[in-house]
């Protein structure tokens, strides 16, 4: 049998299949070191080999809905510079020419702190429990923490005020010293505490009572009411009512009487004040007492020659404006006679019969 052979067929269709360079390794970026919280700092990655550049995202929520491309380029890093406060994600690939980019690196996070506020002085002149705690805005802030503590280490400091406002109203607060500090938040981001300030709630007036003293006794009680918060008072005395030149005679704790005894002689004046650590309570109303004065201290009296002639002295008795001498001729004064009525501290006798003479003085 014989084959003769005729030719070949033409070429099939043409097919083709792409095989793409295999994906280069995801870079590892570094954790993000930004202590101070400001809004420049470095976001930097490990070199990938078969790199030829790198896709650097940013994005404030952990899953990169809306990302910003921060940086596209060769380099294995980026500085950041003004960025705006808040809590700030990054993530990186690398990309190849020939079309194998890496996957994406886990992300890696950063906080950029807002401004310290600056909190006022706060005003309180009248001392009482009302009062405003302001602060100038921050930019970007969205909230306010404001704390509170009867300390300035802010021991045991409660949050007296948390929302999006500069300023606190405080109405009725306790008495004390309050110091106060505040800072800005943004999401995920606080600002360091502002330089505290303080502030003083004073106590209320206290009532001082009638001092009863019906005889001028020299031995008298000055008290007064409780002042809820005062941790001590301050009682003073003067001889007008204006308070000219008073004298300070009580300056104790808590208890709220102040018992005086053997006073010298006169019209004295008193009034009251609570304190606490938040200063001093206004003054209360002023009582009066009349005190009688102390009897006067008669000088040995001197007669050397036994004469009827010999001098009555006496030193001077504060608040006194008159002295009255008595004479008898026995220690009890059983019936004694008026010798001497006057503002002088002196009375000279003349003539006197013989025997023994006993004197006395008020």
């Amino acid at each position: 049998v014989y084959k003769r052979q005729i030719g070949d067929s033409d070429w099939s269709n043409v097919v083709w299949l792409d095989v793409p360079e295999p994906p280069i390794d995801a870079p590892v970026l570094s954790p993000i070191e930004n202590d101070d919280g400001d809004g420049d700092y470095l976001v930097d990655w490990n070199a990938v080999e078969g790199a030829s550049g790198y896709i650097l995202e940013e994005a404030g929520n952990t899953d990169f809905l809306t990302p910003t491309v921060r940086y596209e380029g060769v380099d294995d890093m980026f500085e950041v510079t003004g960025q705006g406060a808040g809590l700030w994600y990054y993530r990186v690939r690398a990309t190849s020419a020939g079309g194998g980019d890496s996957a994406w690196s886990g992300p890696q996070s950063v906080a950029v702190l807002p401004a310290t506020p600056v909190l006022s002085p706060i005003e309180n002149d009248d001392g009482d429990g009302d009062y405003l705690v302001d602060w100038d805005d921050v930019t970007e802030a969205t909230s306010y923490q404001v704390e509170e503590a009867d300390n300035p280490e802010f021991d045991q400091a409660v949050v007296a005020y948390d929302g999006a406002a500069s300023e606190y109203p405080v109405e009725g607060h306790l008495t004390g010293l309050w110091y106060y500090r505040v800072r800005a938040s943004t999401a995920g981001a606080d600002s360091p505490w502002s330089d505290p300030q303080s502030v003083g709630v004073v106590p209320d007036a206290p009532v001082l009572y009638a001092i009863d003293n019906p005889d001028a006794e020299r031995d008298y009680l000055v008290d007064w009411s409780d002042v809820t918060g005062a941790t001590s008072y301050e009682l003073e005395e003067a001889e007008d009512d204006q308070f000219s030149l008073p004298t300070v005679v009580y300056y104790p704790g808590s208890p709220s009487e102040y018992q005086i005894t053997e006073h010298e002689g006169g019209t004295w004046y008193y009034r009251v004040r609570a304190r606490n650590a938040g200063g001093d309570g206004p003054w209360s109303d002023p009582q009066s007492v009349g005190v009688i004065p102390a009897p006067p201290a008669l000088a040995d009296i001197s007669n050397p020659d036994g004469d009827g002639d010999y001098l009555l002295d006496w030193p001077d008795v504060t608040g006194a404006t008159l002295y009255w001498v008595e004479e008898d001729d026995n220690p009890g004064f059983t019936s004694p006679a008026a010798r001497y009525t006057g503002a002088d501290r002196e009375f000279q006798v003349d003539g006197q019969g013989t025997g023994l003479w006993y004197y006395r003085g008020r």
